[in-house]
């Protein structure tokens, strides 16, 4: 018997979604003072998690000097140590905006994913995102998860009611998030009266 990619199994191997890997976006890195300025150093621990259940961990350490981020991460999929370059854009009020350049196209990206011992973005990875491979109403389900992780990222999945204003988030913000949370909300229970009144039929 064959082993991995043997034979014509290869070729109707469906591609990895976003899901599959464990996201690193710089702007969540930033906000949370992981990318720092020049000739400051920092080291810390993230974690992923489902559920409240830690599923991945990563040692990152920021060379502000070198602006390069060395990334040493542990997962289910295996172990690996990579360094990524972290390069900045002038902004038009001020200051700069970070971005990680990719290992494989060395195209700067504001999301790489540590994905079967590989950090790279989603194009080399040849990922799709995990919304092509779902219903309507897990579309919707998945968007009103993200809009809640939004206003709060500890909140839990299918949580009510809406989270709380977190400080810090301007209010325009946080109620427009709200209403489209609010929307998505309603068509994803019209879409799912509307599956049962098929099913009915």
């Amino acid at each position: 018997m064959g082993g991995y990619g043997s034979g014509q199994h290869q070729r109707y191997r469906a591609k990895p979604s976003t899901d599959d890997g464990y996201r690193l976006d710089v702007r969540w890195l930033a906000r949370n003072g992981y990318i720092v300025p020049p000739d400051v150093m920092r080291a810390s621990v993230i974690s992923w998690s489902i559920r409240g259940t830690v599923v991945a961990d990563a040692f990152i350490e920021h060379d502000g000097d070198a602006d390069t981020l060395t990334v040493k991460f542990y997962t289910g999929q295996g172990t690996g140590r990579r360094v990524l370059d972290v390069d900045r854009t002038e902004c038009t009020y001020g200051g700069y905006r970070p971005w990680l350049v990719c290992p494989g196209c060395r195209q700067r990206r504001a999301v790489v994913y540590v994905y079967a011992g590989w950090i790279a973005c989603r194009r080399c990875h040849g990922m799709n995102y995990a919304t092509t491979r779902m219903s309507v109403v897990d579309r919707l389900g998945y968007r009103a998860d993200r809009l809640r992780a939004r206003i709060d990222p500890t909140a839990e999945r299918f949580g009510w009611p809406v989270p709380d204003r977190p400080s810090g988030m301007h209010r325009r913000t946080y109620h427009r998030l709200v209403d489209d949370l609010h929307a998505t909300t309603l068509a994803a229970m019209a879409a799912i009266m509307g599956r049962v009144d098929r099913l009915e039929r």
